[in-house]
């Protein structure tokens, strides 16, 4: 029987010449650090969303790690050229920039919304590759060169109003940060209240920086909703839940990915058992995540698994795979990309044929004594 390697992949109309984890224990590749091959990588390594750029960097490393112990591309080693775009999207279109103009990627991964959102008609307009961890549902539509395996904010929205269907429950409330992705999670939730007769009876917004929410919980209280949602990053999203509790708000509350933020789960684990939180969903069952877990445990032992580690690691699995059949340009890279498709990805199937989107189902799940737990019958 063929022993497979977990990162071999399958693109649709195209056969790839994968070589099985045995060739390369028996015929090592001698990799020279002069012939390489580069893809950029634009993450929030300082600012609000540093937890998230640090989990980014964690799995697009460690990629970019099996990659090239296992024959690089070709025998050429993958390089990873990050950048730092410190939360701000003007310091990540500059970032996209550098890259693409001096560093001369055919490729740029990024993270976070307002960074994709901004970089993106860049990128279509220069024929570069962006592959994005942004949660915004429009971000690959009507641009070729972009891509994304992520959870979105419709996938989050369906989610929420799922949940409040089965429980009965018919009014919302919800506290967001001045952020793109949560302006962008309200309007989804927003444009599917009325088709499901549940009523939206106030909302409130938080600055990056504040530290103090009170006000806008007492008025959210004040409304009286069946469910609180909450949508955020960073540590004021962390204040959130510990002035929740401080007011003894007992309103039933979800949370935007708070056991995706690890840096928000642990300030706020004291204040969080019972709380519901939306997350992308894992596919444990398959080998590819055991493989990439068992990985992960043993270079980072005392770092998380979370989406954002995996979701990184993913796409350079992608970009790394197509650039393994011989694509070095960007054009040739997005060719192949666009039809690329594994049934088994850590956080499901994972397909670009409709329009370079592969989004990832998100589930409420309920935290318990510092853990994110699925939801059981009674809850």
């Amino acid at each position: 029987m063929e022993k497979r390697w977990p990162m071999a992949l399958k693109i649709t109309g195209y056969k790839l010449a994968s070589l099985s984890f045995a060739f390369f224990l028996f015929f090592p590749l001698i990799l020279s650090a002069q012939d390489k091959l580069s893809i950029g990588a634009i993450y929030p390594l300082t600012g609000p969303a540093a937890h998230l750029g640090e989990s980014n960097k964690r799995g697009a490393s460690l990629a970019v790690k099996h990659f090239n112990e296992n024959g690089g591309i070709n025998g050429k080693v993958l390089q990873l050229i990050i950048e730092d775009s410190k939360s701000d999207p003007k310091t990540g279109v500059s970032a996209f920039q550098k890259l693409t103009s001096v560093n001369k990627v055919p490729a740029v991964l990024t993270t976070l919304t307002s960074v994709a959102m901004s970089v993106r008609p860049i990128a279509e307009r220069t024929k570069t590759v962006l592959f994005s961890e942004s949660t915004h549902p429009k971000l690959t539509s009507h641009h070729d060169y972009v891509f994304r395996h992520f959870i979105t904010t419709a996938s989050g929205a369906k989610s929420v109003v799922k949940f409040m269907k089965e429980r009965g429950l018919t009014k919302i409330a919800v506290l967001y940060q001045e952020a793109e992705f949560a302006l962008t999670a309200l309007d989804e939730i927003e444009s599917r209240l009325l088709k499901n007769d549940i009523t939206l009876v106030a909302k409130q917004n938080f600055l990056s920086d504040t530290s103090d929410v009170r006000t806008q919980l007492l008025q959210l209280k004040q409304a009286e909703p069946d469910l609180l949602y909450l949508i955020g990053i960073g540590p004021a999203f962390t204040h959130s839940f510990r002035q929740r509790k401080e007011l003894s708000i007992t309103t039933p509350t979800v949370g935007y990915v708070i056991c995706g933020q690890r840096e928000v789960l642990n300030a706020a684990t004291p204040f969080l058992d019972g709380v519901y939180t939306l997350e992308g969903i894992k596919d444990t069952s398959n080998e590819h995540y055991q493989y990439l877990k068992t990985h992960l445990e043993r270079e980072y032992p005392n770092e998380p698994i979370d989406q954002s580690t995996i979701a990184a690691y993913e796409a350079v699995r992608a970009l790394a795979s197509v650039m393994r059949t011989g694509a070095a340009s960007s054009q040739k890279i997005q060719a192949l990309l666009s039809k690329w498709s594994t049934p088994k990805g850590a956080m499901g199937p994972i397909s670009f044929l409709d329009e370079g989107n592969s989004e990832v189902e998100m589930q409420v799940q309920v935290i318990q004594n510092g853990k994110c737990l699925p939801l059981t019958t009674n809850q």
